[in-house]
């Protein structure tokens, strides 16, 4: 007989968003997401994970929404949390 392999469990993935690498036409992407001073890449992942995907869609977002997508996914909020938005709209303006 032959033996069998185990399998192994699959990691769950960041779905892929139009623009991830170039932040695209409207600020789509991890890429375009990290651009926010205080959000890094674990923060950019829990929140496209949540949907919000684009500068545009951070820049429309409420902030305890923004901390509810953080704690669900286990990342630590950032100090500067609260001026995300913001920070989205400026960039989004530049």
């Amino acid at each position: 007989t032959v033996p069998t392999v185990p399998t192994v469990p699959t990691v769950p993935t960041v779905p892929t968003v139009p623009g991830e690498i170039d932040g695209g036409a409207d600020g789509a992407g991890l890429e375009a997401l990290v651009r926010v001073s205080g959000l890094g890449r674990r923060s950019a992942e829990a929140l496209v994970v949540a949907g919000i995907v684009s500068l545009r869609a951070l820049a429309a977002s409420e902030v305890p929404a923004l901390g509810e997508a953080l704690d669900a996914a286990g990342v630590k909020r950032s100090a500067t949390l609260a001026t995300w938005p913001q920070q989205a709209r400026r960039l989004l303006n530049t």
